[in-house]
């Protein structure tokens, strides 16, 4: 099975890419939309520490891309369920990658101080 999973993952990362790609050229909705699509596909993969270490990064780049599209409520929200998947792979790059997150929604709404 780990030979299957492999390249599907590789196929999420990509498609994770992509999704922060648009984002950076400026198109939040085609962004969101595809990090969806690999959310979608992540979680239809066995379960492993890499598959749930990339659901959590997909995860944290929703949550921004939502807050710019729908708000600063839907952007936390989404950044709510973000920390709990980052807080479940114990790294301390995706919990920086949180705070990063969160800070970049305050500091796009106003909120920041």
């Amino acid at each position: 099975m780990v030979r299957q999973s492999a390249p599907a993952l590789s196929a999420v990362n990509e498609l994770l890419q992509a999704g922060l790609n648009a984002h950076q050229r400026g198109h939040p909705r085609q962004a969101l939309r595809t990090l969806h699509r690999a959310a979608a596909l992540g979680q239809r993969l066995p379960d492993s520490s890499a598959q749930r270490r990339t659901l959590a990064a997909i995860s944290i780049s929703i949550a921004a891309t939502v807050a710019e599209t729908r708000g600063v409520q839907p952007g936390e929200a989404a950044l709510h369920e973000a920390r709990a998947l980052a807080e479940q792979v114990d790294d301390p790059a995706l919990m920086v990658k949180v705070h990063c997150q969160a800070a970049f929604i305050a500091a796009r709404t106003g909120m920041f101080g």
